[in-house]
């Protein structure tokens, strides 16, 4: 039995699911354990809520066989050991055509099984809109490496491009410009050179290379939705590496990356992340709410806003974390037509905002026009 895999993205499944799905789509959303004992309970809990599908599907006019024969790929994950056992705080787990999707969450959703035309993607929305990806360069004079962040945590990543080396790109020259010119050893790990008073100017060439060459690897890196970027190094590094790229960041962090121990270098781009999703950002969304309110280009109306989201009007979807936090959902006409209003958002490409009460108060939605 092949094993699935959840992917950790959310934001980059959330337009294949809405391509994928169609009539009798399956959505299960469900809390897990990531470790200890309890992580048995995973495949229990999410069996429990198959048979809850299954009975929908009776209740659609299928047979009981018709209905277990139609969710056998779920049925078969219940015995895949090693997808429940490598769990985050949740899992939604989606099936249309035949085809089954799973998506990690990082917050503990409520539990969630049914059958409809459309698959329940509010809370994967929710989870990519609180949980926003960014991608972080850390750059030295001598090495370029690559890591992705989230509001918790970063992680390394690795691919064909990256980590890069100066020794990567720069080519040795001959053996005898090599004796002439430089050599590769030195006490703090840099290349050392001397002879034919030349040196300073292959340090400088050597270096501009190295930079122009991380600058295309990171330029071909076409991740859907694009990640805000963030630059650490030297003011020095990240001044050369602006000045022979087109590359773009959002954030920097002025440090060495080399002088940073593994702790410190994540503290100081968690900082960076978590600065943007400050107290005065929420401020900022609450006055932009209130304005256009105020400018009758926004509703906090449930029912106007999924009428208008149809037209591909709306600009900025507000939702609040409340529809997807374990304990605390609404009635379940309530959750459809939320999710109708997300679905319906993202395909005119509209922007998806998970946020709190202090910018909602007790609604659970609101939502900005394009006009």
């Amino acid at each position: 039995m092949s094993t699935l895999q959840a992917t950790s993205h959310a934001a980059s499944k959330i337009a294949e699911l809405v391509e994928q799905q169609g009539e009798k789509s399956i959505s299960i959303i469900m809390p897990t354990y990531k470790e200890g004992r309890q992580v048995k309970q995973n495949a229990i809990r999410f069996k429990n809520l198959l048979s809850r599908v299954v009975r929908e599907l009776e209740v659609q006019g299928e047979s009981e066989t018709q209905a277990e024969t139609r969710v056998q790929l779920l049925f078969d994950l219940t015995l895949d050991d090693h997808f429940w056992q490598h769990q985050s705080a949740g899992v939604a787990i989606f099936m249309a055509h035949g085809q089954v999707t799973a998506v990690e969450l990082h917050d503990a959703p409520a539990e969630h099984a049914t059958v409809s035309e459309h698959f329940y993607l509010t809370p994967v929305a929710l989870d990519a809109a609180g949980k926003k990806n960014y991608r972080v360069l850390a750059l030295t004079w001598e090495e370029a490496k690559l890591y992705t962040a989230t509001r918790s945590e970063v992680e390394p990543e690795k691919n064909a491009q990256f980590p890069v080396a100066l020794s990567d790109v720069v080519l040795p020259p001959d053996a005898e410009e090599q004796l002439q010119v430089r050599t590769q050893s030195h006490s703090d790990g840099g290349t050392m050179f001397h002879g034919q008073g030349e040196g300073e100017q292959m340090i400088q060439s050597d270096r501009r290379r190295f930079l122009s060459e991380v600058g295309k690897r990171m330029n071909s890196l076409h991740e859907q939705p694009p990640l805000s970027l963030i630059l650490v190094g030297t003011d020095e590094v990240l001044g050369e590496f602006k000045s022979v790229t087109k590359v773009k960041a959002s954030q920097t962090v002025a440090a060495s990356p080399d002088g940073l121990s593994s702790q410190e270098l994540t503290n100081r781009i968690l900082s960076v992340v978590n600065g943007k999703d400050s107290a005065d950002a929420h401020q900022q969304l609450t006055e932009r709410l209130g304005t256009a309110l105020a400018d009758h280009r926004a509703s906090r109306d449930l029912v106007e806003i999924v009428e208008v989201a149809t037209t591909g009007r709306i600009q900025t979807l507000l939702v609040n974390t409340r529809l997807a936090t374990e304990g605390q959902q609404p009635e379940v006409d309530v959750c459809q037509l939320v999710n109708s209003a997300v679905i319906r958002t993202i395909q005119n490409g509209g922007e998806i905002v998970a946020v709190t009460d202090d910018v909602l108060d007790t609604d659970l939605i609101a939502a900005i026009y394009r006009y």
